[in-house]
């Protein structure tokens, strides 16, 4: 008896569950590692209580009990190869701390290069329509799902 194993791609969903607008100043840290290519964006969130999810290669995200994100690393991720950016700031956004929940992995993270920081892609294509705003990240939404995290002005560890 012959036996057909089919592999299903699952798109990464890390749904919005509300923004916390009501908070205080919070720090965020984003770096860059070019010899072990390496990026992290940390914040006051990340505690050891916080849960880790594999995103695919070789990116994890920690949120923490509220949801609310801890840190993502991406170790040699793919990189965005258009060379054309699909972000750009949007006229209005909303300051504040979003909290999410993953309803499904297995899809692979992108990274694209910005002048002064990177953008880290959950999802290849989408139409971002909401651009919440920590400290020195940006949220990027599309509907209910997290598209991307943008990294402002992050440094560079040699």
């Amino acid at each position: 008896m012959a036996v057909s194993i089919k592999s299903e791609r699952r798109a990464l969903v890390v749904l919005l569950k509300e923004i916390d607008t009501n908070h205080g100043t919070s720090r965020v840290s984003c770096t860059y590692t070019p010899s072990i290519e390496t990026y992290n964006i940390v914040t006051d969130n990340m505690t050891d209580d916080c849960i880790p999810t594999q995103l695919g290669n070789g990116c994890c995200i920690w949120l923490n009990g509220k949801g609310q994100l801890g840190e993502i690393e991406c170790i040699c991720p793919k990189n965005f190869k258009n060379g054309i950016s699909t972000y750009f700031h949007l006229d209005e956004w909303i300051k504040g701390t979003p909290s999410f929940e993953i309803s499904s992995i297995d899809d692979d993270v992108v990274i694209e290069q910005l002048e002064d920081g990177y953008i880290i892609w959950l999802s290849e294509k989408s139409n971002v329509e909401l651009e919440v705003s920590q400290s020195g990240i940006s949220y990027l939404l599309s509907g209910n799902k997290l598209s991307g995290i943008v990294a402002k002005k992050s440094k560079i560890i040699e």
